[in-house]
């Protein structure tokens, strides 16, 4: 499987390479009020509308306070670092743009080197896939397409 590994709370994730539609640099997002926790905000993608999630939060982990500037020149402070990037997946026609902290490489995760989780399938979310051991460590699998529910996908849309 062609894979993109990417960094989240300073651990290695890994996913298809086939479901990214494109990476980008972070960016300044426009939040929404009263928008459901799970979208971080939205920004505009050559003309569409395309909602944002923070992976990282997703999954789990917090972002460590106070935060950093995205660059020098920028005069609000943002909780995302310079190597901080924009995966775009596609799903269900719907784009949306996931954050994570930052690209590692891309690599051929072969079937040998991959694992089941050491906790069981159903004690799991549909969105881990196992583990594979390569030269980087232990890096955790996730099925990006399946990071969000389908009532959560039925509140987003692009515009």
């Amino acid at each position: 499987m062609d894979a993109i590994i990417f960094e989240l709370n300073k651990q290695n994730f890994a996913c298809r390479l086939s479901d990214i539609s494109e990476i980008l640099m972070m960016m300044t997002l426009h939040s929404i009020p009263q928008a459901p926790d799970f979208i971080e905000g939205v920004f505009n993608l050559r003309g569409l509308m395309v909602p944002v999630i923070d992976l990282s939060k997703r999954l789990g982990y917090v972002r460590n306070l106070p935060p950093p500037r995205i660059n020098e020149s920028e005069e609000t402070l943002s909780h995302f670092q310079n190597n901080t990037r924009m995966l775009i997946i596609t799903i269900n026609e719907l784009q949306i743009g996931m954050i994570i902290d930052g690209i590692k490489n891309v690599i051929d995760i072969k079937k040998e080197s991959q694992h089941q989780s050491v906790v069981t399938d159903n004690a799991l979310p549909d969105y881990v896939n196992g583990i594979s051991i390569q030269d980087q460590g232990i890096i955790q699998i996730v099925h990006l397409k399946k990071v969000l529910t389908s009532e959560e996908l039925s509140v987003l849309r692009n515009t």
